[in-house]
């Protein structure tokens, strides 16, 4: 049985119940992190437009990059993977309680670990993709490629590596921890998973109709945020601070 200290000494000092009724709302808050950050990730995705590679496909970063929309898109998505930290803690905090604990643990641990990972390369894109291909159609050969570099080259690939198997393996551990709430569908899930599946890996490689299953990706995400925040609410109501197994 995984005994609360913080509860045990709430308890003993007399001031039981406030501390339930904080620990709740922050759990709620961290709730609707998640699905404010499924709400901002959506439409980052559509501002911010298709995903090109500088270095692979330089006409087409150009292209792309020209979206009068691109630092819209920028700043609703990372700003997302910011706020999605405070959620997946607040998602241990729902669970620890429960059986599944160090399973919810562990799957916060690498789900921040994965957005920590990915945050430095995504911001090298974000902040320098309009400049640079500003700056090549102006005449200033190289801008992409300097990108391209960054954002594209052996130092950032070993992020990108870290953040997409993290990632992954951080969806492996919170689907067995989610799949096994009491009163939470299990549809959220597939749904979960086939968002992961879709940042991590479809996008990326396999454009452009991989946009159209990042944003599918992503529509799914905001659907199953919806059901766990729900499902914190009802849990964290009246005081009860998790569903027990």
């Amino acid at each position: 049985m995984i005994v609360n200290k913080s509860a045990v000494w709430a308890a003993q000092s007399g001031d039981s119940s406030s501390w339930v009724l904080r620990d709740a709302f922050r759990i709620r808050l961290g709730g609707l992190c998640l699905l404010g950050a499924s709400i901002a990730e959506l439409l980052g995705l559509i501002f911010r437009g298709p995903l090109a590679s500088p270095g692979g496909a330089p006409t087409w970063f150009a292209a792309v990059s020209a979206s009068p929309t691109l630092h819209l898109g920028w700043g609703l998505l990372l700003p997302s993977s910011m706020v999605q930290c405070f959620a997946w803690l607040a998602l241990y905090c729902w669970r620890r309680n429960s059986t599944d604990e160090r399973w919810a643990f562990w799957g916060m641990i690498l789900a921040i670990g994965s957005i920590i990972a990915f945050l430095p390369v995504a911001g090298a894109l974000g902040f320098t993709a309009q400049e640079a291909a500003a700056a090549e159609a102006a005449g200033q050969n190289g801008a992409i490629a300097l990108v391209a570099a960054t954002a594209e080259g052996p130092f950032a690939r070993i992020f990108l590596l870290v953040s997409v198997l993290t990632g992954l393996m951080a969806v492996v551990v919170w689907s067995r921890v989610l799949w096994r709430v009491p009163h939470l569908t299990h549809w959220v899930v597939p749904m979960y998973i086939f968002h992961t599946v879709t940042q991590s890996v479809t996008s990326p490689m396999f454009p452009p109709w991989g946009y159209l299953m990042e944003r599918l990706g992503a529509v799914c995400m905001l659907v199953a945020a919806a059901a766990i925040a729900a499902r914190i609410w009802q849990d964290t109501a009246r005081g009860r601070r998790c569903s027990g197994d």
